[in-house]
């Protein structure tokens, strides 16, 4: 036997006696004290992982009597340990242990458990649960009655975000939580939607691995349940909507559930307007879901631009660096170098919307995924130049973050270009940007007017030696005033010596 002191009195449990499986945020034994036989959960957390945080959502319920929420006996941190505590009475079983037993319950059973959560819910008022699953549900007094409130809201304030993600219940977990927004009243409404489709049809909405649950709840529209009442089938849509300020109150779900006598669809003109509401109310879920999908997926497309973006100012300050302390009469500008009749610039990085094949929706196979591009000019004065070769010449690459068939990371890469069917290679290597589809012709399988001169090379991570040691290598030649228009492309291995 263990013992341990709270705010109220001295406890004892036994780690061998388990109430129900470990949790994402504790676990519950067998103990006793002044109550009697009591329920110990002892939280997955430290002292000094909470920075010796007191519970004050713990004060706050053990300070009020409810009747749909379990109540708390005792709590707080062990006078004697490093561990936070909550005592609850002994509960006859959990919610989940029900489904587990029946599988899909009858509506008849459903709705007065339902009730008695949406109870618990308001009884509490403005304290967001963030946690509530059928596991949380327990029969206690003939009533069902939630437990663990203010457990997340204690983890949160306590740790990161990011241990608050791994401690919930992924079925049950709300697109907020997954998105690390704040949660709301609205999150519980949710994760209720999510309880009912395990009441009515065994399972919650979303299932699979955890990165299908995941998707599922962030982007996917949850499955219709066959056979249930259309005003049901409505609320349900409505209730896992995934903005969260867009479901409905407690008050309207209690009213809808209320008033639905029986599960199955009801016959006559008026079923029809109810079919019709739900019917309404599948498509706005489904429109949103599509609506915001589009919106994560334009959000993930702009932060991977602005990471590319970040880190080319990163590499082209590199190879400006390394050029100064090799030449430090050299001048720096903004992004560019001059050292005698050679100047080397790059242009401020370009986002790219993402291109995407007209009817199927994504890039023909063997094209680069573009997200953010930029040019790179190396120009210089020719000194002792023949009759044929111009004042100056200026060499130039494309710099593109992208991914290729080859490669499916998104990195930066240099390559450049030259006219197949031209007999001048006086302006050439040159650029082509992705903004023109001429760039992308040169990766198809369409033969098109420009062909690969240079690269295509990585530039950026382990390959970024590489890229400052030829880019210095270039200036030098053109600081001497020896780089010339190529004798031959695409490039052979002399043009860089």
């Amino acid at each position: 036997m263990q013992t341990i002191r709270l705010e109220s009195g001295e406890w004892q449990f036994d780690e061998s006696k388990r109430l129900g499986p470990k949790g994402g945020f504790g676990e519950v034994f067998l103990g006793h004290g002044s109550y009697g036989e009591v329920a110990v959960k002892r939280l997955l957390m430290s002292a000094g992982a909470a920075a010796h945080r007191e519970m004050k959502i713990g004060e706050t319920l053990a300070s009020e009597h409810f009747q749909h929420v379990v109540p708390v006996l005792d709590y707080g941190r062990d006078a004697n340990g490093d561990s936070y505590y909550l005592v609850m009475p002994v509960c006859d079983r959990s919610l989940q242990d029900l489904i587990n037993e029946h599988g899909i319950v009858p509506w008849s059973e459903a709705k007065p458990i339902i009730i008695d959560i949406i109870s618990g819910l308001q009884e509490v008022g403005n304290i967001v649960h963030r946690d509530l699953k059928p596991g949380n549900v327990l029969s206690l007094d003939g009533r069902w009655q939630i437990a663990d409130f203010g457990i997340a809201k204690f983890v949160e304030d306590s740790t990161s975000l990011e241990t608050l993600r791994q401690s919930l219940t992924p079925s049950y977990a709300a697109p907020e939580q997954w998105a690390g927004e704040r949660p709301t009243g609205g999150t519980d409404v949710y994760a209720l939607g999510c309880i009912i489709y395990s009441l009515l049809r065994g399972s919650p909405p979303f299932g699979g691995d955890i990165d299908d649950v995941r998707e599922g709840h962030l982007h996917a529209s949850p499955p219709s349940i066959e056979g249930i009442d259309s005003r049901l089938g409505g609320l349900l849509s409505v209730m896992l909507r995934k903005a969260q300020t867009t479901r409905p109150s407690l008050d309207r779900c209690k009213a809808q559930i209320t008033a639905t006598d029986v599960a199955l669809p009801a016959a006559g003109p008026r079923a029809s307007l109810a079919a019709a509401g739900q019917a309404v109310a599948q498509a706005a879920a489904t429109d949103e879901a599509v609506r915001l999908a589009a919106k994560a997926a334009a959000n993930e497309w702009k932060a991977i631009g602005d990471e590319g973006a970040k880190d080319f100012a990163r590499l082209l300050e590199n190879l400006s660096n390394a050029i100064i302390s090799d030449a430090p009469i050299a001048q720096k500008g903004t992004r560019s170098v001059i050292l005698g009749p050679a100047e080397l610039k790059g242009d401020v990085p370009t986002r790219v919307e993402r291109r995407t094949h007209p009817q199927r929706g994504r890039l023909p196979e063997g094209l680069w995924e573009v997200a953010a591009f930029s040019r790179v000019e190396l120009r210089c004065t020719l000194v002792n130049r023949s009759y044929h070769d111009p004042s100056i010449y200026a060499f130039a690459v494309t710099l593109a973050f992208a991914k290729t068939p080859e490669n499916d990371e998104f990195r930066w890469r240099e390559v450049s270009f030259y006219k197949q069917f031209s007999s001048s290679m006086q302006a050439e290597p040159t650029a082509i940007m992705p903004n023109n589809d001429a760039f992308y012709v040169v990766f198809s399988n369409v033969t098109g007017s420009h062909a690969i001169a240079h690269g295509p090379y990585t530039v950026d991570a382990e390959d970024e030696g590489s890229f400052i040691e030829r880019w210095t290598g270039l200036f030098a030649k053109a600081a001497l005033g020896k780089l010339r228009p190529p004798q031959q492309l695409p490039l052979s291995r002399q043009f860089y010596d």
